[in-house]
């Protein structure tokens, strides 16, 4: 089947950099529609059974033809989307795939955690907190083998407007306004990672109000998440579910500052509550799949690996390099927004604490610890069925 959106670790040179944007960049921040990847054949146990010859170790130097070929999905935007657009233009992909015998075709989407059940993809970005339920809703045995971002996302007001806390007198009082009825919150996409924390924030923080799509109650709506931040700016939505990285950095005002408000960050909101940090993305797959093809997840892992390196190493530099596209990317207009973004979330010299991406990205075996003891908690307040533990498990893979 093809796919206009689909690219290949393994493209023809000659439109490699057209081919490689277009993953990236062909659709900006709206969600591309998957129905079907090339070369999967589905196993029904979240991913396919990639290409069946199960050699985890692979070939150096092997042709296209005897690379055994995998599939993952994954948003194309933001740092990680800027990332592997480096990885994909310098050949680093394409390389640490083929050592081990493989190529990799890439799909960009947020609607990673839903192919992913459906047996579409090899691999997904979704969080932990994610793969937990789906494994106990599902019976699907899955894995994580790399923590990429935390759940740096919340839900962002117009400053100065009546929801703001400084005007409504607490973020409580902000959430009950929008409880009854107070305006449109506005998300993404109901598939997004966000989501099953926010549900956990408004209902074991903020005394027990329902957010989810069919039970919920507040009025809430999807949107590109690009525009998320600009329709709360205009109006049109009372709050959204955002950060500076989906567009909250393109509304500064005269003083640096954006012109939207948090009423809470995700992870600090959780953390301060005793329920620790959760994640919003994680390198995923199941466990079939990594028992029978490790050396593609080693190769993904090294992937990200060198790739976050080359990111973190003078980011502003690296923003600049392909200024016109890498703005695009994270949804902001000028290098001011940018130095904003970057001190915000990469530098952390802003008031946050939770970066947008992690710089190392491998489990060790504290940070394992300090996810399981998340998820612990999200069990106990009633947001993971039991038997997770018996179907989810991290594994720590060597990285160079």
């Amino acid at each position: 089947m093809k796919n206009r959106d689909k690219v290949s670790s393994t493209a023809n040179e000659s439109d490699s950099n057209h081919s490689r944007r277009s993953f990236l960049k062909a659709t900006g921040a709206s969600t591309v529609s998957v129905v079907a990847l090339a070369g999967c054949s589905g196993s029904g146990d979240g991913g396919s059974d990639g290409g069946g010859n199960g050699d985890s170790g692979g070939s150096t130097g092997s042709s296209s033809d005897d690379l055994t070929e995998v599939n993952m999905v994954m948003p194309g935007t933001g740092f990680q989307g800027m990332m592997m657009d480096h990885v994909l233009e310098e050949g680093i992909l394409e390389e640490e795939m083929s050592e081990r015998g493989y190529t990799m075709n890439l799909q960009e989407t947020f609607e990673g955690a839903a192919l992913f059940a459906s047996g579409g993809p090899d691999f997904t970005t979704m969080s932990t907190f994610e793969a937990a339920r789906l494994s106990a809703e599902r019976d699907l045995d899955l894995v994580s083998f790399g923590r990429l971002a935390p759940n740096f996302m919340g839900w962002w007001v117009e400053k100065g407007g009546e929801l703001d806390p400084q005007n409504s007198g607490s973020t409580q009082n902000s959430i009950e306004q929008l409880a009854t009825g107070s305006g449109q919150i506005g998300i993404g996409s109901w598939a997004g990672g966000h989501v099953p924390p926010d549900a956990m924030i408004v209902d074991r923080v903020y005394d027990g109000y329902a957010f989810g799509e069919g039970n919920s109650d507040f009025n809430v709506v999807t949107a590109n998440y690009g525009a998320i931040p600009q329709l709360v700016l205009q109006g049109d939505l009372a709050a959204g579910s955002t950060s500076p990285v989906h567009g909250v950095a393109r509304q500064l005002g005269d003083n640096g500052d954006p012109e939207l408000t948090p009423l809470f960050n995700a992870a600090a909101i959780l953390d301060e509550n005793d329920y620790g940090v959760p994640l919003l993305n994680s390198l995923t797959t199941n466990q079939q799949f990594i028992d029978e093809n490790e050396g593609a997840c080693t190769a993904l892992l090294q992937t990200w690996t060198r790739g976050m390196d080359w990111l973190f190493n003078n980011p502003m530099d690296k923003i600049k390099q392909s200024q016109e596209e890498n703005l695009e990317l994270l949804h902001l207009e000028n290098t001011d927004q940018a130095q904003y973004l970057t001190d915000w979330g990469i530098n952390m010299s802003l008031d946050n604490d939770y970066p947008i991406v992690y710089k190392d990205v491998a489990w060790e075996e504290s940070t394992v610890e300090a996810d399981k003891a998340f998820l612990s908690t999200a069990q106990d307040a009633g947001f993971i069925p039991d038997g997770y533990q018996d179907r989810l498990s991290w594994v720590q893979l060597p990285v160079e």
